[in-house]
């Protein structure tokens, strides 16, 4: 497989090196024969200019193998950033919160492709399509006597879509962890130096979870929250809203194991490069033999009337080359019809022989029959000649009696 790779990749550069050295040769043999140098002298130049190419052609087919290597190598951790940019979502989006009390239940809007504008996809939306989220809203609160006597307040987030249509709606209860004012003032005593340095503050953080399964539709995807109060005398320090992905599968393998994730998914991609290299250079050679094979074709061609236009010159081509097949096939297919001829006439051979085997049997038999019928009539000839001979000579001696008696 190395050799077949080397002569792919380097039969160019190998081209242009034989080259070099029958050009750098010959100029050294002129120098040579100028000055008269021995011809010991000259073959040992032709050695050292032997090795010399052989080893540069080495040292040069490394160097390329090592620079594909690093480009590969670089492309494969680039296409693997930008699948696990495009793949892999955000994992946790947070923006703030900004009430305004102008009315009797302050409210906030958040416009999501304002905020992150820069987060998008090439789709528009800011939440990956088909991810589920869940959505959580945090609020600071002091930890005034007012805050604490307050007690349960409410807060409504209403998600939309363009056009300011209606996804969803949730609504979730905040109260503030009760502490007695024994445990206030004893916390505030132990605390009090960093609450002066003002590494503390008398404040508590509320978190509410709105929707723990939250996933993105294509068709109405999320634009804009607003966010309600259900009373304006609650004071607040901050609020924000958080997006957190909740990952599964093959994304949360790909974010929680990074590094391996990442080992495994260069090394797939740098020997993918490396595959579709040889298959292009395997495509290559296969269009060079096709330019070969037509240019016999076009030798071929040369016999027939050239056209003037290169269309037609193309289609008789085609049609030369066509029927050159079609010829093969047909020598093909009457060497075929020639072969089961040539078995056919051999079958009747030996039936003919069998029947003349069969004749000859035949005329044998009957020969035979013949000869045993002819000897069978010769002895009933003579066994009747006997009878005749031995009555006429009984008659004759009854003639005599006779006589003899009268």
């Amino acid at each position: 497989m190395s050799s077949l790779f080397f002569k792919f990749l380097f039969s160019p550069i190998q081209k242009i090196f034989n080259q070099i050295t029958n050009i750098l040769s010959s100029i050294i043999h002129k120098i040579f024969d100028t000055l008269q140098i021995k011809k010991n002298l000259q073959r040992l130049l032709n050695f050292i200019l032997t090795i010399i190419s052989f080893q540069v052609r080495t040292f040069i087919r490394i160097t390329i193998i090592v620079i594909i290597a690093i480009s590969f190598l670089v492309t494969s951790i680039i296409i693997y950033i930008i699948f696990y940019r495009a793949y892999v979502p955000y994992i946790k989006l947070s923006a703030p919160v900004y009430f305004q009390y102008y009315n009797d239940k302050p409210y906030a809007e958040l416009d999501l492709f304002e905020k992150f504008y820069q987060k998008k996809d090439s789709t528009g939306s800011v939440l990956r399509r088909g991810q589920s989220y869940t959505i959580k809203n945090t609020i600071i609160l002091p930890t005034s006597p007012h805050n604490l006597d307050h007690g349960i307040f409410m807060l409504n987030a209403s998600l939309l879509s363009f056009g300011n249509s209606l996804i969803s709606s949730s609504a979730r209860p905040y109260l503030m962890i009760y502490s007695s004012p024994f445990i206030q003032k004893l916390k505030v005593f132990v605390l009090s130096f960093f609450y002066l340095i003002g590494l503390k503050k008398e404040q508590q953080t509320l978190v509410a979870i709105l929707y723990e399964n939250f996933i993105e539709n294509k068709n109405q995807p999320l634009s804009k929250i607003i966010f309600e109060l259900s009373n304006s005398t609650v004071n607040i320090y901050s609020s924000k809203i958080e997006f957190i992905a909740n990952l599964k599968g093959f994304r949360y393998w790909c974010y929680h194991w990074f590094f391996s994730s990442m080992f495994i998914g260069v090394i797939v991609i740098f020997f993918a490069q490396w595959f579709f290299l040889i298959l292009l250079l395997v495509f290559y050679k296969i269009k060079v033999y096709q330019t070969k094979l037509d240019s016999q074709v076009t030798e071929v061609d040369f016999h027939f009337n050239i056209p003037k236009n290169n269309s037609e010159k193309k289609k008789k081509k085609i049609n030369n080359f066509s029927n050159l097949k079609n010829t093969n096939l047909d020598l093909n297919d009457n060497n075929n019809n020639n072969q089961l001829i040539n078995t056919n006439i051999n079958r009747n051979n030996l039936n003919n022989q069998l029947i003349n085997r069969n004749r000859r049997n035949i005329n044998d038999n009957n020969n035979q029959i013949l000869n045993t019928n002819t000897n069978t009539n010769t002895n009933t000839n003579t066994n009747t000649n006997t009878n005749t001979n031995t009555n006429t000579n009984t008659n004759l001696d009854l003639n005599n009696n006779n006589n003899n008696n009268n």
